[in-house]
């Protein structure tokens, strides 16, 4: 299995509590998966559940074990794909 990054640019949806607080966001997922497509399933899935559509796909692609240093802090949330098979980090803004 592969663990494919993610980048979505999203908005909250509408009458939800994020809606009333967010005017939007970036979501950063990592999620282990056999192939791409179900892993962007997954991930779109996990956005949905805390009530924000993606607007836009920014970016994806499959991360190596190695290509994170050390120190950097997307590899806490690499490991925790490997553990937990996905990590979503919301960054939002304010209304």
């Amino acid at each position: 299995m592969n663990i494919f990054y993610f980048r979505f640019s999203c908005i909250p949806i509408n009458n939800s509590e994020n809606y009333e607080n967010y005017a939007g966001g970036y979501v950063n997922c990592w999620i282990r998966s056999n192939n791409e497509d179900s892993a962007q399933r997954i991930a779109e899935g996990v956005i949905s559940k805390q009530e924000w559509e993606v607007e836009h796909l920014e970016e994806k692609f499959i991360i190596e074990k190695g290509y994170y240093g050390q120190n950097d802090e997307g590899a806490k949330y690499y490991e925790q794909a490997l553990l937990d098979s996905e990590c979503c980090v919301f960054h939002t803004w304010e209304r």
